[in-house]
């Protein structure tokens, strides 16, 4: 097919566009163009490429573009010597591992200023990533990555041995320029692509690192930040007058806490089906007796001052037979995920009424719900209730009244009163009358849908009660760990509120306890802002944790990259090094491979090459070592698989190879020198012994890249 007929496929428009796209994509060596920086043009190029050659099944072999990464001082030098390499720092490849990965704006251009090149991370957990690519770096048409491969050489062989094998030497000593790395240092490239080799200093101090440990590993600044006001990092330190006043600004300090309807899903929340809502909302002009009953209740129970003591109870508004009516009436179809299905079929009801419009009230109520539940032979079920209300007063802004307080009988024979949980005994249920249906009709006309529920892990209580409310605050989420790891309440409330909860292992947990703390957790972190946290001692996550993470949010959440890009995430190295960096993060698909002449190391290309199981990242440990291992062997082992991956791989794939020397034998010394150096050792630790020492951790230290 010619080339006019294949354009002929685009409308005028599209031609035009592709003509753009195709001249940004295309650099000039040398130039401080960014090129394609929005993924969003890195997809339309390849569609209107994909569309002008409607006969090509793999669109890779016409699409000649990728990402580049160079140094701002690097025209014009012979990079076969290596002393024109520039230096280099482990954690400058890392941050540009992670800034392709999770970068939330655009590639920097070399125009912008320093500040402007930092790039903000989230959707990771609770926590917040600031990476600044670094300063050496031009950074160009990064949204036309695909996929990454890191690399890691680890030499394990003899000194003298050893260093024949790292690059630099190699390539000082390679006079026909016949190997696979020499020739992507060329000006002119090799198979489509370059190289940018450098000198890199891994680690600074006295401990030896290897080469995972700095580039698999994120750097967390802060919290996730919520969309609060400029305020809310100072905490409410006025003092109102009016109570109503404090209310209200809670309730606005709360509304950026609570969860998205993207984030209620992925956390199991019962969310109402699209376009099944049951009736239609209650309005002025349509009302039935239904929703004409709940209003009724409803303002009864507004309009009621409240007793301000705790231990206030109300009773429940309808009897039996009305609470059926109600909740067939309003039943709504609902998605829940769940694990596990242990939980019984029964209708769900949704929060309906509005608190503005229809009780004439200028601001939401602020609820704390906690449910027990125990199990019976259909799953689990309702036996317990309670609902605060938030009641600020200026002594105390976090103070409650329970609205509710009711045991429930369950609808089915109970199997497991789950008593160390759920603080439920056989005799609490025996007299008990009152009927799920009973509680949910009490909600409706309790809890409005404008008014916010807090409480902790709030999914399951609201999955109890069949029971769908959107405004949501749920302390489990709110508080979660930057590895993605959800704290107890009980934990929570002793660290944060210096309160000790659920002490009693013999009576189990106490519903309006529960609920109580979630309540002052939430309040308080609205009054105090992102500062009122749990402040973790570690201050880096693992890529894959982080990874892990993005997985959960929803796509128009994720960073660019992997909204556009959903490949496995495939790992390949020793079993000592998957079970330390890799094992327990499910994302990832472990493959072991001891050394780089096992067979294992054809699954590199494998997931490389440009089909369906390609691999988004794809990182590999592979030791070059052994008893039979030579300089010469491992070299030609070396350059089997960097040809094969230039090879095979398309330009769309960023690929960081990484060597270092020494580092198994250096961390066996450190070690060594921490036992010696101890007041209870007798063998000592010498002035000789020191100086070997240093100079092993200065060969594993220098790396090159």
């Amino acid at each position: 097919m010619s080339h006019d007929a294949k354009e002929g496929s685009l409308s005028k428009v599209e031609k035009g566009r592709l003509k753009k796209l195709k001249g940004r994509a295309t650099i000039a060596p040398g130039t401080n163009s960014p090129g394609i920086t929005s993924y969003d043009d890195a997809y339309e190029l390849r569609s209107l490429l994909k569309k002008s050659n409607p006969t090509e099944n793999n669109i890779e072999e016409v699409f000649p573009w990728g990402p580049s990464i160079d140094h701002f001082n690097s025209n014009n030098l012979d990079f076969s010597d290596a002393r024109n390499w520039k230096l280099s720092e482990g954690s400058d490849h890392a941050n540009l591992i992670h800034s392709i990965l999770l970068g939330k704006t655009d590639a920097s251009s070399s125009h912008q200023t320093d500040s402007e090149k930092k790039r903000k991370l989230g959707s990771c957990g609770n926590f917040a990533i600031e990476i600044s690519p670094p300063s050496w770096s031009r950074l160009q048409n990064i949204a036309l990555t695909q996929n990454v491969a890191v690399i890691e050489f680890d030499i394990s062989l003899p000194n003298d041995e050893s260093i024949a094998v790292m690059p630099s030497f190699r390539m000082s000593h390679d006079q026909t320029k016949s190997m696979t790395l020499s020739k992507l240092i060329r000006t002119e490239g090799y198979h489509g692509r370059k190289a940018l080799p450098l000198c890199c200093t891994l680690y600074q101090g006295g401990r030896p690192r290897q080469m995972s440990d700095i580039l698999m590993y994120v750097g967390k600044t802060s919290k996730k930040k919520s969309k609060t006001t400029e305020s809310s990092r100072d905490g409410i330190e006025e003092k109102s007058s009016i109570k109503d006043d404090m209310l209200h600004e809670i309730v606005r300090r709360l509304n950026p806490l609570t969860l998205s309807m993207g984030k209620m899903k992925v956390e199991g929340y019962p969310v109402i089906e699209e376009g099944k809502k049951g009736k239609k909302q209650p309005s002025e002009d349509h009302l039935d007796d239904t929703i004409s009953g709940l209003i009724t209740a409803a303002k009864r129970f507004s309009c009621r001052e409240p007793n301000q003591e705790k231990g206030e109870n109300i009773s429940l508004l309808f009897d039996k037979v009305t609470s059926d009516q109600i909740v067939n009436s309003l039943a709504v179809k609902v998605i829940v995920k769940s694990h596990k299905n242990e939980w019984s079929s029964s209708n769900f009801v949704a929060s309906c009424l509005s608190r503005h419009e229809l009780l004439q009230c200028d601001c939401p109520n602020v609820y704390s719900l906690d449910c027990e539940m125990v199990r019976t032979t259909e799953g689990f079920e309702l036996a317990r209730v309670t609902l605060l209300k938030l009641c600020p007063s200026l002594d105390d802004p976090e103070k409650y009244t329970i609205v509710l307080d009711e045991y429930v009988k369950p609808q089915h024979h109970v199997i497991d009163y789950l008593t160390k949980y759920s603080g439920i005994k056989p005799q609490m249920l025996e007299n008990v009358t009152t009927t799920l249906e009973q509680v949910q009709a009490t909600l409706l006309s309790i809890i409005c849908k404008d008014d916010i529920l807090i409480g902790q892990s709030l999914e399951n209580d609201l999955k109890a009660l069949r029971f769908s409310h959107f405004n949501v605050v749920d302390t489990a989420v709110l508080f979660r760990s930057s590895e993605g790891k959800k704290y107890s309440l009980k934990h929570l409330s002793a660290i944060l509120l210096k309160q000790h909860i659920q002490g009693d292992y013999k009576n189990g947990h106490c519903s309006e306890e529960d609920a109580a703390a979630s309540l002052k957790l939430a309040v308080r972190r609205a009054r105090l802002g992102n500062r009122f946290q749990i402040h973790e001692k570690n201050a880096i996550a693992n890529l894959l944790s982080v990874i892990t993470q993005i997985k959960k949010e929803t796509l128009n959440e994720r960073p660019p990259f992997f909204q556009y890009h959903h490949g496995p995430i495939v790992c390949i190295g020793p079993n000592e090094w998957l079970i330390r960096h890799v094992t327990g993060h499910s994302i990832a698909s472990a493959l072991q491979c001891e050394n780089i002449s096992s067979p294992t190391v054809n699954a590199i290309t494998s997931y490389l090459r440009p089909t369906n199981r390609r691999a988004t990242l794809l990182w590999s440990r592979l030791c070059v070592g052994g008893t039979e291992m030579t300089a010469e062997r491992a070299n030609a082992k070396v350059d089997e698989l960097v040809h094969n991956i230039v090879s095979i791989s398309p330009p769309t794939t960023a690929v960081l190879f990484m060597f270092q020397r020494g580092v198994d034998e250096v961390i066996q010394c450190y070690k060594q020198r921490l036992l010696r150096r101890s007041d209870r050792s007798t063998l000592g630790w010498s002035k000789d012994d020191e100086e070997d020492y240093l100079q092993k951790l200065e060969i594993a230290r220098s790396c090159e890249a």
